[in-house]
């Protein structure tokens, strides 16, 4: 059983913040977490999520052309039965051509694996490259929990020689 188990992650750029809502197991039950920050992530942070826009794209089953167009900004996290099977519905901002604003979308929500007795169908699943992709998205959650952030400046621009 996972220590922590993240749940939810987005990016909101109109107001450059981090939405985060996490469980950490403490006393045999889960506690929830969120929280709203404005700190900047890593780089890698961010590489996670420009990562999704073709498993995204597949997902809703446009057509290959669309990854270019396509921004997943949020993702969230579910786990089911007894080993905690992961699976995700991505939200994602679809750029449209002759339009002034994006097309606001989610993925269909799909595990990464059974999660019981059911019988094994590829399309009812995400697939192992997606589930790699998401588990990257994941890891570097938890690295902005733990604090990892983007770099500061070592030395005050105005004091530099």
């Amino acid at each position: 059983m996972a220590n922590i188990r993240i749940k939810k992650v987005k990016i909101a750029e109109k107001v450059n913040k981090i939405i985060m809502t996490y469980e950490r197991y403490v006393n045999d039950q889960y506690d929830e977490y969120t929280f709203n920050s404005s700190e900047m992530a890593a780089p890698e942070f961010y590489d996670s999520f420009k990562n999704l826009s073709e498993h995204a794209t597949a997902l809703c089953e446009f057509p290959a052309g669309f990854k270019d167009r396509v921004n997943v900004y949020g993702i969230s996290f579910s786990y089911s039965g007894e080993s905690d099977v992961m699976g995700a519905t991505m939200s994602m901002k679809v750029n449209l051509e002759y339009s002034n604003t994006d097309l606001i979308i989610n993925t269909p929500h799909k595990k990464s694996a059974p999660d019981g007795e059911e019988e094994f169908n590829e399309t009812m699943y995400l697939s192992e490259q997606c589930v790699k992709a998401l588990w990257a998205v994941e890891q570097e959650a938890r690295k902005y929990i733990d604090g990892k952030r983007a770099q500061a400046s070592l030395f005050n621009p105005d004091t530099a020689a």
